[in-house]
């Protein structure tokens, strides 16, 4: 038979399953109430022609969003409101995010500022940046 020392702490290192169930809903529902912000995903798609921008935004319209260019810098913003405010049901999971979110990216030097486009549909937020027909062409250079 081994003598192990007896920690105090031990409790606090290795909770209760009861302990762990609780603080995991509990933390779940106070971030939702503390927290009003979600981040939207992002798919960023570069090909020849352009950049794309994807972002996974269900649930909202297209008059939710703001779409601003300032300083090379394009900024996505918008709130979703929630729509289950009415305290008739007992929600068991809430995992649906509400709330603000903005998010800024950098445009690249080799877009075309002027022609930015956005599209929404299926939950799915669309933004279009051609790039520029200047910044296109390569020059090669060779080594004399």
């Amino acid at each position: 038979m081994n003598l192990v020392r007896y920690n105090s702490n031990y409790d606090d290192f290795v909770p209760s399953f009861n302990g762990i169930f609780n603080r995991l809903f509990d933390n779940s529902i106070s971030q939702q109430k503390e927290n009003p912000e979600f981040i939207p995903e992002v798919d960023i798609i570069e090909n020849e022609k352009n950049f794309e921008l994807e972002l996974v935004v269900p649930g909202m319209k297209k008059e939710d969003f703001v779409i601003e260019i300032s300083d090379n810098l394009l900024t996505i913003s918008g709130e979703r409101k929630s729509k289950y405010e009415k305290k008739e049901g007992n929600y068991y999971s809430f995992e649906t995010k509400y709330g603000s979110f903005k998010r800024t990216f950098r445009i690249p030097k080799n877009v075309d500022q002027s022609s930015i486009n956005a599209s929404y549909a299926d939950g799915i937020l669309t933004l279009g940046l051609p790039k520029s027909e200047e910044l296109k062409t390569k020059n090669t250079i060779k080594v004399k």
